[in-house]
């Protein structure tokens, strides 16, 4: 029971460690679960340029293989062949002997000698002719195995090229990841980076042993076919040697006789078999020739039909595709509403679903601590006999979180104009002129910020949606993306106009460089900024074009220095709020109520217990093979006197 209570307490401990540091991470779980997906694409991609590498090699390879086979078949078809040509040949001769000597007549002896030698020559050229067939055999089969130990090399350095290349991308794909998350997450990297260097070092072992034997192989198997080559080339020089020794002799006395008729034979037949052959090629090439030049006139044919549908088709797709985007635009630009108050709907839920996981984990945490803390109290006063102190559980979130709320209260009510543009009200009708004499003057002046092509696509629509489209590409320039930044513009221009209209050129000149002196209006304009009840639009008008652009120029520099130090408002509810930091820092306190003494503590006492419990073990299967053996003592007591009394038996 003790060994179980700290055994239990030991588990207990490193599960509530666990799920508390595992738990809560939101952040962290998005970040991993983009960078898989970009490490796995990037894998994937390393591993289909391998695999193209690889299939190129292996259809290289059963090519080559399948190819080398017909070579090597329809060469020994043909030494077949020839060698029952020859043999046939040499018995035709060897008869034609025996006919030749039969024969009485010179002129027949005469003719039959002719024949008996065109007929060893035409058999000694045949030899000739299919020795040098073999020998260029052996020549392309060693260029052909040197070409291909040219395309496995260029093969294996393409190979580790591209490995090294999408080792690099790794690398660097890992490095930006993970330089994104914390320090919890470093000894992970090292482990992925040390499984990673491993398989490439199993892979380049692998691939230097497969080397290494395919390079065995490849030189056994040449060596084996040079020397059959070899062999049979010997044999049939042997062969042919000795034929010919036997039929010069036989045919010595006879060429002396004969020379002149030979000469003169051989001369014009020669000639006729040249002149026959060289009439034939040209036949053979003119009519190649002419096959091409069909063939091709045919494909051009097709290439200019299949180029001219597919012409059309990409116009009718192309057209489609426009008419699709357009649609798809304007449902785009439907649910992006619709989508904001989804987002602020889910950061609602999500915040309570934070704080009832939060709420569970922590009674669940509590509820193990609990049981731990009974059986470390049991082990410390029981077993060491001392007086225990129970540990002060850390609850620094619970007091934090009526600040947090407030904080949260804070930052929706201040975020809240940026994401609710939907519906704008004013407060009167000269207001909602200010505003439209304000648009007026914006896309009036600032028209030189629309784009040209945006201009070009909006001719055939209406003249208000082309205004709400070049305001857009206005607003877009000078940074304006809500009410209140429209209001500011239009309270800075308002704020000009009173200067104009009191004469406060001085104090202003002051405060903004876009306000004119004095000086710089007519009779007229001094008279309608001096009249205490001239209208707006008649004191817009009178601002004069330069001023103006100085007044947006200045609002949108002032707009720009201000986003960059007002903090932009984030969705989300009091889960946001909570740092990962604080977190770490709850859970942490947890992780460390357990001093190293009482875990030294427990350690000592655990082997202990599992030391003792073991020699109990051992104790228990000696007893159990001494009961065992007894019982083997007794039945074997009773063999014995069983054979013992059929022996007696069997005697009387």
């Amino acid at each position: 029971r003790n060994v179980y209570t700290c055994e239990h307490a030991k588990v207990v401990q490193v599960k509530t460690i666990n799920e508390s540091y595992s738990d809560d991470k939101e952040s962290i779980r998005k970040r991993l679960a983009e960078s898989d997906q970009v490490i796995s694409e990037l894998l994937h991609d390393g591993r289909e340029l391998i695999q193209d590498i690889r299939v190129a090699n292996d259809k290289r390879e059963v090519e080559r293989r399948i190819k080398e086979a017909e070579i090597r078949e329809e060469l020994l078809d043909k030494l077949q062949t020839e060698s029952v040509e020859a043999i046939a040949k040499f018995e035709s001769i060897s008869e034609k002997w025996a006919e030749l000597k039969e024969l009485k007549d010179p002129m027949s002896i005469n003719d039959e000698l002719e024949l008996q030698k065109e007929r060893i020559k035409g058999l000694m050229k045949q030899k000739d002719i299919i020795i040098v067939e073999c020998r260029d055999e052996l020549k392309l089969a060693d260029a052909r195995y040197t070409k291909d130990l040219h395309k496995q090399a260029a093969d294996i350095h393409s190979l580790v090229e591209r490995v090294d290349s999408q080792i690099e991308i790794m690398k660097r794909t890992f490095k930006e990841h993970l330089d994104l998350l914390e320090n919890t997450i470093e000894e992970e990297r090292h482990t992925l980076r040390s499984v990673a260097s491993k398989k490439w070092d199993d892979l380049y072992t692998r691939r230097a042993v497969n080397e290494r034997i395919k390079m065995k192989q490849e030189k056994e198997r040449s060596e084996f076919f040079r020397n059959e080559i070899d062999r049979i080339e010997q044999e049939h020089i042997e062969i042919t040697r000795a034929t010919r020794i036997r039929l010069e002799q036989d045919n010595q006395a006879l060429e002396i006789e004969l020379q002149k008729v030979k000469t003169n034979t051989t001369l014009n037949s020669e000639k006729l078999d040249y002149n026959f052959q060289v009439l034939k090629k040209r036949e053979d090439e003119n009519l190649m020739v002419r096959n091409a030049q069909k063939r091709r006139l045919t494909k051009l044919n097709e290439t200019i039909f299949v180029l001219r549908r597919k012409i059309k088709d990409v116009q009718m797709s192309c057209l489609i595709e426009t008419e699709k985007l357009s649609s798809d635009i304007l449902k785009l630009r439907a649910n992006i509403s619709h989508m904001t108050t989804k987002v602020n709907t889910f950061a609602e839920v999500n915040d309570r679903k934070y704080q009832c996981v939060w709420q569970m984990n922590k009674d669940e945490c509590l509820n193990v601590l609990k049981s731990a803390l009974e059986i470390d109290q049991i082990l410390v006063e029981q077993h060491l006999g001392l007086k225990w102190q129970a540990p002060v559980i850390p609850d620094e979130y619970i007091q934090k979180l009526p600040e947090k709320r407030e904080l949260l209260r804070t930052d929706t009510l201040s975020g809240q104009s940026p994401n609710s543009l939907s519906i704008v009200s004013f407060d009167d009708s000269n207001e909602c002129n200010q505003i439209i004499n304000t648009l007026q003057v914006v896309l009036k002046q600032a028209g030189f910020l629309i784009d040209k092509t945006a201009i070009k696509l909006i001719e055939k629509y209406a003249e208000e949606e082309k205004h709400i489209v070049c305001l857009d590409n206005v607003f877009n320039a000078l940074g304006i993306s809500n009410w209140d930044d429209l209001r500011k513009l239009k309270d800075r221009f308002e704020e000009i106009m009173k200067c104009r209209q009191y004469g406060l050129n001085d104090t202003s000149s002051k405060t903004d460089d876009s306000i004119m002196p004095k000086s710089d209006y007519s009779d007229e304009q001094l008279k309608i900024l001096e009249e205490p009840d001239a209208s707006e639009s008649e004191i817009s008008s009178i601002l004069v074009p330069s001023e103006k652009l100085r007044t947006l120029k200045n609002f949108s520099q002032q707009l720009a220095s201000s986003e960059t130090i007002d903090p932009q408002c984030k969705y989300g509810g009091l889960s946001r709020t909570l740092m990962t930091r604080e977190v770490k820092d709850y859970w942490s306190n947890i992780k460390h109520l357990f001093s190293q003494d009482r875990v030294k503590v427990w350690d000592t006492m655990e082997n202990n217990l599992t030391h003792y419990l073991k020699v109990l073990k051992e104790r228990k299967n000696l007893d159990e093979e001494c009961d065992f053996l007894r019982k083997q003592n007794m039945e074997l007591n009773h063999l014995m006197q069983k054979l013992q009394n059929s022996k007696m038996n069997g005697v009387q």
